[in-house]
This record gives structure tokens, sequence and C-alpha cells, in this order.
């Protein structure tokens, strides 16, 4: 790890310290040099900044949103710092993080090019760059995770990929369906949203006309607004998008109540306002948020899935309801369609690449359905009956999948509760009552994957520790044993860093001399355990010819058991690398059949 910046600062009622470091941009391919930097913001009481606290990461909704910005301890953060230290994110691709800008994004060259580059900005990777930061700035422990809406996504996906890490669990308004696609997500949604404009009619019945008149205002087409884009009838329809919030109705019913000035005099009842103009520019820009458009059905994508293809359009179109032409006038929701690409002037520059990414077929799974029932971690998660963006069904069914998950249902709060209410505190009471987080593991249990070797002696150095490969021990095959993590003080200077941090996710296959077992790395039980027995059996016949025809002075005794140990060690490669879930990486260390040159 790489710490480029650090600073520190209080502001009222936080202390705040600001570090970037630097991350690969695929955690799944050593030999790949590109990174990102990765932007953590770190928030303590002020007159706590010295104590031992428990730590909580906060994982952002989005796509494409970036940790918030704090100006004291207000809502769920005041909260948060009354027994946390608190770890705010802006994630690949957001804010200080590498920010994904259409200019940088053109220079990578084709369409392709540019969606494989995007493919890197999922939930999978997310998640490592915060185990990242987990294990080398926090020494390894434990933490708690809060996930707003898309944060809740992170969540399942951290859970499947390092519930090692996690001490418990806090979801608001953000259990995605399982195994459910992009035309599941939006086939369950937009009736959401059709039930919203209904009750949007009810509260403030006068605008239904006043809608329609503006529809057809700009229907006649020379609508342009203040940045220069021409202003559709579809546009003015994403307004609806706020109906997901709590104040969501009223922030759409102040910018319709202003689209006219309502004067006398020729052509002025026609005129649609600069101030409605402006307000509509600002709600449906996308400028400060671009990868939230450009990534949007890309987070439904799972092995099974196939192509996103504009899912959100093709349910829209089966849908009479929505057309430009209907009336009422429906506004639409939370979903991305294929036409913003071409009218939105902060979206057009990434149109190719969004086009690349909805025909994109191949996507990792982003959750392990088997991990997450056998899950242990204790999960609470708010659910609002009635929200808009996640369906409340598709969240139900992901409680009754994950293993210590519970769900509080609720329709005191709309998508945005975490801000507006005191959903976060119900929540931490929740999971007090039924025990609380985890505890840390004992001592010893953390590694960076790393380590040091003499064949000779048959010992491997670590920070602080020496131990060999045994399968029996620990039951793990961790050889660095009880070595710690490499420790810091949070509020001075940055720890010593690993090698690499790739190597977190590296499996040695080596021998070594009296090892019987020949997988050297930091392979999670649950991992190792899901060994096959067969594959199990190679590779102690594999470390067991080593012990019997290798010797530290002679070398091999038979020329052709060494060219068949040599050859069964590269198909052990291929099949453990195989039966290994993304992002881990076996390499072959066949120091035993190098010679001089």
């Amino acid at each position: 790890m790489t710490i480029t910046s650090t600073a520190g600062y209080t502001i009222p009622g936080a202390h705040v310290t600001d570090r970037t470091l630097t991350v690969p941009l695929d955690w799944a391919t050593p030999g790949d040099d590109r990174t990102l930097s990765l932007f953590v913001r770190e928030v303590v009481a002020p007159q706590r900044r010295h104590d031992d606290l428990p730590l909580l990461v906060f994982l952002q909704g989005g796509p494409g949103g970036k940790g918030p910005r704090p100006t004291g301890p207000e809502g769920w953060l005041g909260k948060a710092l009354e027994r946390f230290r608190v770890v705010l994110l802006d994630q690949r691709g957001t804010g200080r993080s590498t920010a994904v800008r259409a200019g940088t994004l053109a220079a990578l060259g084709t369409a392709e090019a540019q969606a494989e580059h995007l493919s890197h900005f999922r939930a999978d990777s997310i998640v490592l760059d915060a185990e990242h930061v987990r294990r080398t700035l926090y020494d390894d422990r434990r933490w708690s995770t809060l996930g707003q809406s898309y944060g809740g996504f992170l969540t399942l996906t951290y859970l499947s990929l390092a519930p090692e890490g996690v001490a418990a669990s806090y979801v608001t308004g953000g259990l995605a369906g399982l195994t459910a696609s992009a035309d599941d997500v939006y086939g369950r949604t937009q009736p959401r949203v059709v039930a919203k404009n209904a009750l949007y009619r009810a509260r403030y019945p006068q605008d239904a006309d006043r809608i329609a008149r503006i529809a057809d205002r700009i229907a006649v087409g020379d609508v342009h607004l203040p940045g220069g884009d021409l202003l559709t009838v579809e546009r003015f329809q994403s307004l609806g998008m706020a109906f997901g919030m709590g104040p969501g109705f009223e922030r759409v019913h102040w910018i319709i109540d202003e689209a006219f000035d309502d004067l006398p005099g020729a052509g002025a009842a026609d005129t649609l306002t600069d101030t409605f103009l402006a307000e509509v520019e600002a709600a449906t820009g996308f400028a400060t948020n671009p990868l939230y458009a450009v990534l949007h059905e890309s987070i439904y994508a799972q092995s099974s899935t196939g192509p996103t293809a504009w899912a959100a359009q093709r349910v829209r179109d089966a849908d009479p309801s929505f057309a430009t032409g209907a009336r009422p006038l429906l506004l639409t929701g939370e979903m991305i369609y294929p036409w913003m690409f071409e009218q939105v002037a902060a979206l057009r520059p990434f149109r190719a690449a969004a086009e690349a990414l909805a025909a994109r077929d191949g996507w990792r799974d982003l959750y392990d359905l088997d991990v997450l029932a056998a899950n242990e971690v204790p999960l609470e998660a708010a659910v609002y009956h009635d929200d808009m963006f996640v369906d409340a069904g598709l969240s139900l069914d992901t409680t009754a999948r994950v293993g210590n998950a519970r769900a509080w249902v609720t329709n005191e709060f709309e998508h945005d509760g975490l801000r507006a209410g005191d959903v976060f505190a119900r929540l931490l009471e929740r999971l007090d009552a039924r025990g609380g987080p985890l505890a840390e593991p004992g001592a010893g249990s953390a590694s960076f994957g790393w380590f040091a070797y003499a064949p000779q002696s048959g010992e491997v150095f670590a920070p602080d520790g020496v131990g060999s490969a045994d399968e029996s021990s620990a039951d793990s095959a961790d050889p660095v044993g009880d070595s710690p993590g490499v420790g810091t003080d949070l509020s001075a200077e940055s720890p010593a860093e690993p090698p690499s941090p790739h190597a977190a996710y590296e499996v040695r296959l080596m021998n070594d001399y009296s090892a019987e077992w020949p997988l050297w790395s930091s392979l999670p039980a649950r991992i190792e355990d899901g060994i096959d027995d067969t594959l199990r059996s190679r590779l102690r016949a594999w470390a067991e010819t080593f012990q019997e025809h290798f010797g530290p002075f002679d070398g091999w005794d038979d020329a052709a058991v060494a060219g068949e140990h040599r050859a069964e060690g590269e198909r052990l490669r291929d099949a453990l690398q195989a039966a290994l879930p993304w992002p881990w990486t076996v390499r072959l260390d066949a120091w035993e059949h190098r010679t001089d040159d």
C-alpha cells in the first residue's frame, strides 16, 4: 500500500483524517500494473480521537456515489460517533478516488476498452478496496458496515467475498435481490412508480393539468435548458425519480408550480420560466455523478443474467401508460434509458461506453449464495414497505436466504430514511438486543499473504512470527501462523506497507522441507474447506513426492520423478485456480526445479 497524502483537521463536533492510497484497478490480475487512487476519510468524536473505538465503514449509495462530506455530527453520523470511529470511502471512480471523467475515459480508446475499464468499478472491486483499507490502515480489525441503498448491495457482496472482515452489518433500503436480473427489478419497481404518481396527483390534483400543459409545450420543440440541451418530454418525465424520497413530491411540485408566469400578453402563457428550466436541468443533468447513469444497470448483471441491454427501456416500452403522449402524463422513477446519453450533455461523452456495457456478457457473480446462506455476521436491515427504488419483496426474499439476517419492515420512511429519521438508531438497538457485533477473532489471525522462507531450515519468516505450512495447524493453510498484522496509531503515522495489495489474494503452491501441505497463503478456512478431497489428496501426494525424492544437497534422486513432479505441479496449479473463487490467484513456486545458469 502506498499512502500518497494524509491530512488531519477538526470541524465542529468531529475530528477528521483524510488519507489517499493506491489500489490496483484489477484486483485479480497481479501482473496488471494499472492503479487508482482511493480516498479514505476517518471521522471521530474529537474528545475520543485517541480511544480504541470500534470501527464503522459507511458504504455509500449509488452506483457512482462519493462518500458524505461531513459538516458536523448531524443525523446518522452523529449517532455513529457516539460509539464508533467512522470510515467514509469515496468509492473508486468517484470524488477524490480517481473520478471517472469523460476525457480520461475517451483516452482509453474504443468503446470496448472503456467498458473493460469500467467493469472494474462494480461492487466486487469496491469491496476489495474496503478490505485493503481495513487490513492495512486498521490492522486487520473487524469492522461493522452501514450500507445505504446501493451500499446494501455492497454489503451482500462483502459478506460473500470477505465475511471474516465484518463484525456486524446494518442496511437501510438496500437488500438486493440475490438472483434478480435488471428486467426482474424494473418489472417490480415500475408498478411502484405508477402508484407514486397516483399518490402525487391525489396530493396535488391541480398539477395533473399543469404537467400536461408543460409536456404539450415541450413537445412543440425549441425549448432549451440553460446549458443548451433541448428539453424533451422524456427528460421532463425523469423528474419522477424524486418520488422515491420523503420530500420528493414537494420537490417536484415546487418545480411544476413555477413552470409558467401566467402573465398577460401574446405567447406569454406558453413560455416556460427560466426558474423552471434551471431546476429541471439541475434535477436531470447528472453533471456531478455521471457514473451513476453509466453503471446503473450493470449493478444487476451476473453470470446468469446475460447482457442488461437497456432493461428499463424494454419495461417502459411495454407499458403505454408511460408514453409521452399519455394523459395523465406519468413521471418515471429510478431508471436509466439509452436516450439519456444522447440528450443529456454530461452523459453524451459516455454514450459509447454505456452501449458497450449494456451489450457486455460474461459478468462475474456478485453474490455467493452458499456463503450467504451460511453467514454468521449479524445483519439488521430496514426494509421500506413502499420503497420505489428497491423492491421490498425482493429484500424480504433476500433476508430469508441470508443467514443471521433480520428485517425491520416499515412504511414510516421512504428510500432516504437514513437521512430523514432515526433508522440507524433503531437498527443499532435491534442488533444490540440480540447480542451485538461479533467479537474480534483470536490474536494472530491476520496475515498479508506474504513471507520469506529459508528452504534449508524450513523456517518461514513473517512480521513478528515464524511458522511452517501445516494443513492441520490452526485449521488454516496460513504459514504465518500467529503473526499479527501490522499495527497502526490511528491518529499518527501510517502503517508499514506489504509488498503488494495483490498478495493478500495470492495462494502460493510450493514445497518446503518437512511441510506436508504445499499451500501458503492467508486463504480463509471457509474457502480452504471447499477444496474437494480428490484435489487435497493430490496436493498431499505432490508434497510427499518432494519429501521422498528431493534432498537439500543433492536435489532430485530420479530425473523421471522430477519431470512428472514438475508437470503435476502445473496441473495442480490449474485445478486449484479453477476451484478458488474470484479474486484468488494461484502461483506455482517450483524452486526445486530451477537450475543455476
